[in-house]
Formats: C-alpha cells, structure tokens, sequence
C-alpha cells in the first residue's frame, strides 16, 4: 500500500479499494468519481465527499426552512 510521506502519522488513513492506496484524511478524495467503481456504496472516502458537498451547500447563506411570502 502507498502513504503519502505529507501525512501525519497520527492522522486517520483511509483507503481505496479499487485503486489499493491509502489516503490521509485530509487528502482524501476520489480518483476516478466518473468511473465505475463496486466499491463506492461502502467508500468511506465517497461517502466524506458527499458530506463536505452538501455541508458547503447548507452554509452558502441560504435557509431552507426559512419561508417567506410574496404578495
């Protein structure tokens, strides 16, 4: 397995299945988001993009639950 030398060696590792590598946590991202991969139901990696997407979505100043009307 390959470990990028700029980790630390107290930070989370996580690792692709399908490409076999480790990734620190903070650089962690999918490689190949637009292939196929069997693996990605069960990718913690993919499964940390898609709650840093949509934690980026919910700050970007709009309130959801917030209605207002318009007369």
């Amino acid at each position: 397995m390959n470990r990028s030398d700029a980790c630390k060696d107290e930070e989370t590792m996580y690792e692709c299945l399908k490409h076999r590598i480790r990734m620190c946590a903070s650089e962690a991202a999918c490689k190949d988001p637009e292939l196929y991969c069997k693996f990605r139901s069960a990718c913690m990696i993919h499964f940390m993009e898609k709650e840093h997407a949509r934690h980026n979505s919910d700050s970007d100043g709009i309130d959801e639950n917030r209605h207002e009307r318009f007369s």
